[in-house]
């Protein structure tokens, strides 16, 4: 700032007009002062525009520094496509999360892996910014460009390619886009399935508009590569019922596509959620099949991975999370017992043992994070009951969002440090106790 002030003191002064910085700027709006320094001092074309936006000048929310810091960025990298955010009308009044993750995974898309190709690159997301999926910006518009950044991201070439398509080419259409989501991902997993999507022909989409307490309106899709017709449409609506009303929060996205196909993340995994949608195994949508009987459950953890994700996370936090959801989903739903339904880890005796393991033990080791971590959870909620419980589960949800500052634990990659906090805080000292036995028997010696 000191900078800014000797040698551009015009900007300087604009920037400490503002209401937010003038009173002093707290920790949840440095990231977005910082990202306006950067740009005043080095691209004060795309700060004044940024400072033309009423949405500056009142408080900053984090989807608001997300689009700040990405603008910012932009104008190093894509000037051009800088100048294009900022012109388009949904910029305008305020950044919501679906339009700052439009901005968010542009500007990622423009950082082209082929160096030889970033032109090309830069000026395919300027068409991708002015296609008519993008005139307004919904969930499925935000999780196709997201589609579109991992499709770039495993090869510049390709997504040239894929952008020239007879069905993409003339511009992505609202209709367009909720399938264009699913093509980021399956071109990594399953890249014969790219084309058949985009043709057309034999893809079958089941929709559902639902209403949900804290995400609203939200859009449910069942996407097959043959025609049935069967209940899962009603087991998806279940589990994203179910999980969003003991989470207490809204879903990261207001479009759940549930896409039937071989492309999860490895041959051996029934299901994958990509966050832009969730990938089952063909199986589980087959009433004929020995395996139908478990979609419920399936589909109910993947769904749970839409609070409990992100690579910062321990994974046994990550998939005992997910699995929790799944077994309160479908408690309510059939009665069942609330217990892991995972096979035991045979290869180490706690959650310590686990994570000091050397990281190539494989297929074995990834199962022992699913059965110790679900292991954990399942017996906290019935040592602490279920009101008890679903604070703490919630508030070390909250964690992963935001690093909480009283804590004494580092960031929001999750760990043990975060657990015990979620769970202990303001409990009564039977209740620390409860947990602290808790975790000694499933996580062992805590550091």
């Amino acid at each position: 700032m000191a900078w800014l002030e000797q040698n551009k003191p015009a900007l300087a002064n604009q920037l400490k007009a503002l209401p937010w910085v003038s009173d002093g700027v707290d920790d949840s709006e440095r990231e977005a002062a910082e990202a306006l320094i950067e740009a005043a001092v080095w691209y004060p074309v795309s700060f004044s525009a940024l400072l033309e936006k009423p949405w500056v000048g009142d408080s900053i929310t984090q989807h608001e520094t997300t689009a700040i810091r990405r603008i910012r960025w932009a104008a190093k990298d894509a000037p051009e496509l800088a100048q294009e955010i900022l012109q388009k009308s949904w910029v305008q009044d305020g950044i919501a999360r679906d339009e700052a993750a439009v901005i968010y995974y542009l500007y990622w898309t423009v950082r082209a892996e082929d160096e030889t190709l970033q032109q090309a690159v830069v000026e395919k997301a300027i068409e991708i910014l002015a296609m008519p999926f993008l005139d307004t910006v919904e969930s499925p518009d935000a999780l196709a460009v997201r589609s579109l950044e991992r499709f770039e991201d495993a090869g510049s070439e390709a997504f040239l390619e894929l952008m020239s398509h007879p069905t993409l080419g003339d511009g992505i259409t609202d209709e367009e886009a909720k399938t264009v989501v699913l093509l980021g991902a399956t071109n990594e997993k399953k890249p014969e399935s790219v084309p058949v999507l985009l043709d057309g022909n034999g893809v079958y989409r089941e929709e559902r508009t639902i209403d949900l307490p804290y995400s609203g309106e939200t859009l449910l899709a069942v996407i097959r590569l043959r025609n049935r017709v069967n209940d899962n449409m009603n087991r998806l609506e279940h589990a994203v019922r179910s999980a969003e009303g003991f989470m207490g929060e809204s879903l990261t996205t207001n479009y759940v596509a549930w896409y039937f196909d071989e492309a999860t993340s490895s041959p051996t995994t029934p299901g994958t959620n990509y966050q832009a949608h969730i990938t089952s195994k063909p199986y589980f949508d087959d009433p004929n099949d020995d395996r139908w009987s478990n979609t419920p459950l399936h589909i109910a953890h993947e769904v749970g991975h839409y609070y409990w994700t992100g690579s910062s996370n321990q994974r046994w936090i990550r998939e005992g999370g997910a699995d929790l959801l799944a077994y309160l989903s479908e408690n309510d739903r059939s009665g069942r017992p609330i217990e892991s339904h995972r096979s035991e880890c045979t290869f180490f005796d706690n959650i310590s043992e686990l994570e000091a393991a050397d990281p190539e033990r494989g297929t074995d080791q990834y199962r022992c994070y699913y059965a110790l971590g679900s292991r954990l959870f399942v017996d906290l909620y019935h040592s602490l009951g279920a009101d008890t419980f679903e604070q703490g589960f919630r508030s070390l949800y909250l964690k992963r969002l935001q690093d909480d500052p009283y804590d004494d634990c580092e960031g929001t990659g999750l760990g043990i440090c975060h657990v015990e906090a979620a769970f202990r805080a303001g409990a009564s000292d039977d209740v620390a106790g409860r947990v602290d036995e808790v975790l000694d028997r499933w996580y062992g010696p805590r550091p």
